[in-house]
């Protein structure tokens, strides 16, 4: 059980660069480029495995796409920031060295909230299905962050609807497929073909990473 359990998270967690060296190399496949929506107990185990998601959040390889984000958040003079998709808090920490003072994470993995809580905790977090959450009535927040959360789910548009209108809205979501992964994106056509029609001032860019391997698409606008 524990070596088959080791190969399939191998499997799972190893990122799309690092797979497509392996088949270079090899000539072999680690699994096929299709996702599913997974649940807490997937993500409990790659929050606790994968070593971007336990290093301070200046060392992650989402680090220049935060900076975006940040900026932007500052530019708009966000008050208080409901996250979505939190993950382990990194973008958090970020946020509250930038000076914010209200903000609730909200993530399905267990794990991922206690080490949430752990980086900063002075902030709320919880963790709780997206789609069934009643934090949207409950927080008082004007922004709301969405970070490689939108392709994980695949009724993610119920909750786009859930948001207050007129609260600003900030998303990223990747070109490459993923183990978790139930869609993705090739062109910023394709980003706003899904996601404009909920929106105003709606706006989409495209970023390749750092390390040139993948490309994300920023999206943001004002919930209509």
């Amino acid at each position: 059980m524990t070596n088959l359990f080791s190969k399939k998270m191998f499997s799972d967690i190893t990122p799309p660069a690092v797979k497509r060296l392996i088949r270079k190399l090899t000539g072999t496949s680690l699994q096929p480029d299709t996702g599913r929506e997974r649940g807490a107990e997937w993500y409990d185990k790659a929050f606790e495995n994968i070593a971007a998601y336990n290093c301070p959040y200046y060392q992650s390889h989402y680090y220049f796409l935060w900076c975006v984000l940040v900026d932007r958040l500052s530019r708009n003079e966000a008050k208080s920031i409901l996250d979505i998709g939190c993950g382990p808090g990194q973008v958090a920490q970020f946020l509250k060295e930038k000076g914010l003072k209200s903000y609730f994470g909200l993530d399905l993995s267990p794990v991922a909230i206690k080490k949430a809580q752990r980086l900063c905790p002075d902030f709320e977090f919880r963790a709780e299905n997206a789609l069934e959450s009643t934090i949207y009535s409950e927080f008082n927040y004007d922004t709301v962050i969405s970070l490689e959360f939108l392709e994980h789910v695949e009724n993610e548009i119920s909750v786009i609807k859930k948001l207050k209108p007129g609260t600003r809205f900030l998303g990223t979501v990747p070109d490459f497929p993923y183990p978790s992964h139930v869609r993705h994106f090739s062109s910023v056509a394709e980003v706003k073909e899904r996601y404009a029609s909920y929106f105003s001032d709606f706006r989409v860019d495209e970023f390749r990473s750092t390390s040139g391997s993948s490309r994300y698409f920023l999206l943001e606008g004002l919930k209509s």
